[in-house]
């Protein structure tokens, strides 16, 4: 069923194989009839079973595919946004936007923020402008108001622009990160305007509400008020899987640690509760038909009073099929219950099959119920020898504990590195450690979130609980601490993942007992020597060649932009920054500096005092060695408390980087190349103005090669133009101007350089009438999305656009 919808998803329309795939279906259900009286008759049943159950699994979730799509949805042209009317329900609650805290600036941006809020719709239908038309699909809604407190289910109308998802700026925290189609979200709702309700949830949402609140009230009530705002958000998330203030701070540490799996409610949860129950009833001594009624009672229990992620749906429905054989007196084997859920799952859902969740929940359940004693002898854990005083047995559990954790680790390597291209190597020891603390916590909890109404019954869980969370704060901790905690090659291909998958079923079945462990060692090495390969070969093929010259790339930061000229392997960045997006330093500035080949930064340098110019900043003196920090004259002066301004000076200081101002220096020479700053020393100058920088070689007196001008006045330009030779530049940063006059237009004309690069803002003409005027040779535009880069010894045109991803540069192709 699994591979069936794998292979269903890949066509972008099923319409033209319908009737291939069910008339391939009439004749596989058919063939086990008119074979019966044929020997081997069973082997071809099955055989026609599980090609019937991979036709089903296609034409499931073709159809899904092609009912579900982003083209659907949007009314407008791709990739525009279009201002809709829109009505659905509300899948989620709605919760502030969360932002990754690294810079100092991060606290006075988010209070900007364009989106604090956010949930996700189940779009119904959309209004055209004449009438509401069906439409289908999941939206991310982004809202700019305090919303009111709605409950999950109500139906709502919104008023706003939409966008399909993937047209987002990567890696933005403005547009979370999502995909299109496949139930999953494919568009992003941006508005301004309160959402009003136009329909009621069901009674059933409702009565699940209440549910929800009163268990979580009970929680927080056994926590105190006196317990931190992360214990409190951390034990929810660990005991109902929901989202409090505060938890942004744990969520990095567990991920860190590659311990998420026990922050996220999952299987491990249910495990524990059912086994606790399990232990009950035996001590009640219980009939059998009354323990199963019981089991299959707690699995609906807990899947209705806590948020059902996959791992959670796969556990409950694994627990309702114990509960149903014991009920029914029947035996049970592990692996068809496990094969009953994802068929079950599948059926309901077939875009779980690309699901990373669902495919780490069942592949984790797969790997401790065969790979738990092949592990074991390959680590020598199965014959410890005697022991004293007992030690063997409890060695025994130890050892199978850390088995099974590295089972389910080897697992997780080829999707993980396939889907996010991240591992951790030290998490099975790590898992096998904590385990007993996370079930000692979600024991706890569950206890004091249904007894938590009792007066005094915070008295006796808040010491336990509060010892709890520090017990595992601290081993998370010394886990993120362990050298190495994390193993990021890059996305591996699926031909990689799949030849390890294939490679650890081939050792945990067929070759239990009969392959050797050199052999085993050999194939596990010579996997993971392949994926260095991989990495560095695709490393290589995203970097950008360093050469001997001068080369000028611009990398958009959101509504700002950085320049990083680079000589060799050090580079200088003039200006770096975002007036709204945050933490672009971490995200965006830094891993395009280093796919640059840049090791060290000569200097920095900051020609004005917005948050365009410097945002960015504080995280480059933490990732690359800078030698000095250049400041324009209008940092040097008194700022107020709880400025951003402030907040940038104070970075610095604590750095302890040299800080020199910008207006007392007209230049510098480094590696061979002159950098002169120019500037209006009259008596019109305003503290505003940026100086225009120049870089020439230092060999040469012909017309430099770059020229930065970004917010010049005429007069700097004009005193540039007395002072240094500009006639006939390499390229030159134009600034964005809203009007063309002669003024402009003759200084263009009188500059005459090969390359004119100007940065496209909000302020920008579509067609500039500069364009025609000053009869430029070349002309550069970037857009937020993409990246120019100029080479100062490739005189025919510039380096091209590039946009920076995650998994490297990649090449745009515009117009």
């Amino acid at each position: 069923m699994w591979v069936g919808c794998l292979a269903g998803m890949q066509p972008c329309d099923m319409r033209v194989l319908d009737a291939l795939v069910d008339g391939a279906l009439l004749g596989l259900l058919s063939l086990p009839v008119v074979a019966w009286p044929w020997r081997h008759a069973h082997r071809i049943r099955r055989f026609v079973l599980h090609l019937a159950l991979i036709l089903v699994g296609f034409a499931h979730s073709g159809h899904h595919v092609s009912r579900v799509s982003s083209g659907a949805l949007h009314p407008g042209a791709p990739g525009a946004s279009t201002l809709v009317r829109v009505r659905g329900s509300l899948e989620a609650r709605w919760l502030p936007v969360e932002t990754p805290r690294h810079d100092l600036l991060d606290g006075w941006i988010q209070t900007h923020s364009d989106a604090p809020w956010t949930s996700r719709l189940d779009v119904e239908s959309i209004h055209d402008g004449e009438t509401w038309q069906d439409a289908r699909g999941t939206v991310v809604v982004m809202l700019l108001v305090t919303p009111p407190e709605m409950v999950i289910g109500t139906r709502i109308e919104v008023v706003g622009w939409l966008a399909p998802a993937e047209s987002r700026v990567p890696e933005s925290p403005r547009k979370p990160v999502s995909s299109c189609g496949c139930d999953r979200v494919i568009a992003i709702l941006q508005t301004d305007s309160m959402p009003t309700c136009v329909g009621e949830p069901s009674p059933w949402r409702k009565v699940v509400h209440q549910l929800h609140d009163w268990l979580d009230s009970n929680l927080l009530t056994c926590l105190g008020f006196e317990s931190p705002e992360r214990n409190r958000a951390l034990l929810v998330a660990m005991t109902t899987g929901r989202k409090l203030p505060g938890l942004r701070s744990p969520r990095d540490a567990f991920h860190r640690a590659g311990l998420s799996h026990f922050l996220a409610i999952s299987g491990f949860n249910v495990a524990v509760l059912l086994v606790a129950a399990r232990i009950l009833m035996e001590v009640a001594r219980l009939p059998w038909k009354m323990r199963g009624w019981t089991l299959v009672t707690l699995a609906l229990l807990f899947l209705i009073a806590v948020e059902p992620g996959v791992s959670v749906l796969r556990a409950s429905l694994a627990g309702t099929c114990v509960g149903l054989a014991l009920c029914l007196q029947r035996g049970w084997r592990p692996e068809a219950m496990l094969g009953v859920s994802a068929t079950c799952m599948l059926s309901w859902r077939p875009c779980l099959a690309t699901d990373l969740g669902f495919q780490l929940s069942f592949g984790a359940v797969l790997a401790l119920l065969t790979g738990t004693e092949p592990v074991r002898h390959l680590l020598g854990l199965h014959d410890l020898g005697p022991l004293p005083f007992g030690l063997h047995r409890r060695l025994q559990t130890l050892g199978t504990m850390i088995a099974a954790s590295v089972a389910a680790w080897l697992i997780s390597v080829p999707l993980t590195l396939h889907a996010v291209g991240v591992t951790h190597p030290w998490s099975p020891l790590t898992s096998a450690l904590l385990g007993p603390c996370a079930a000692l916590i979600t024991i706890s909890a569950t206890l004091g979130a249904l007894t938590g109404w009792i007066p005094g019954s915070g008295l006796v869980f808040q010491p336990i609980l509060d010892s709890l969370v520090a017990c595992m704060d601290a081993g998370i901790s010394m886990s993120a601490d362990l050298p190495g905690p994390s193993w990021c090659p890059g996305r591996m291909p699926g031909w990689w993942s799949l030849a390890g998958l294939v490679g650890l079923h081939l050792w945990w079945t067929a070759g239990a007992g009969r392959l050797s462990r050199g052999c085993v060692i050999m194939f596990v090495v010579g996997w993971l020597l392949l994926a260095m390969l991989l990495a560095q070969a695709e490393r290589a093929r995203t970097m950008l060649a360093v050469g001997h010259g001068l080369r000028w790339t611009v990398i958009p930061l959101g509504d700002g932009f950085a320049n990083v000229i680079q000589h060799g392997e050090t580079a200088t960045v003039v200006d770096a920054g975002s007036r709204s997006t945050t933490s672009t330093g971490s995200r965006l500035l830094v891993p395009a500096l280093q796919a640059l080949g840049v090791r060290a930064i000569e200097r920095v340098v900051v020609r004005g005092v917005s948050l365009d110019r410097c945002s960015a900043i504080p995280e480059l003196l933490g990732s690359f060695p800078v030698q000095h920090v250049l400041l324009s004259g209008g940092w040097f002066r008194t700022w107020p408390e709880g400025t951003p301004q402030r907040a940038f000076l104070q970075a610095l200081a604590s750095s302890a980087v040299p800080i020199r101002n910008l207006d007392m220096i007209d230049g510098w020479i480094e590696n061979g190349w002159v950098w002169d700053c120019t500037r209006d020393t009259g008596p019109r100058r305003s503290t505003r103005d940026a100086p225009l920088i120049t870089v020439r070689h230092a060999g040469s007196a012909s017309a430099p090669s770059l020229v930065l001008m970004r917010d010049c006045s005429e007069s700097t330009i004009d005193v540039a133009m007395r002072r240094l030779r500009l006639r006939g530049p390499d390229a030159v940063e134009w600034p964005p101007r809203t009007h063309a006059d002669d003024a402009w237009s003759g200084i263009l004309a009188a500059l005459d350089a090969q390359h004119v690069l100007q940065v496209k803002g909000d302020d920008t003409l579509a067609c500039s009438l500069l364009r025609g005027r000053a009869g430029w040779r070349a002309w550069g535009i970037l857009e937020r999305d993409g990246t120019m880069q100029y080479r100062v010894r490739d005189r025919a045109q510039p380096g091209g656009l590039l946009r920076w991803s995650p998994s490297g540069w990649i090449s745009i192709r515009r117009p």
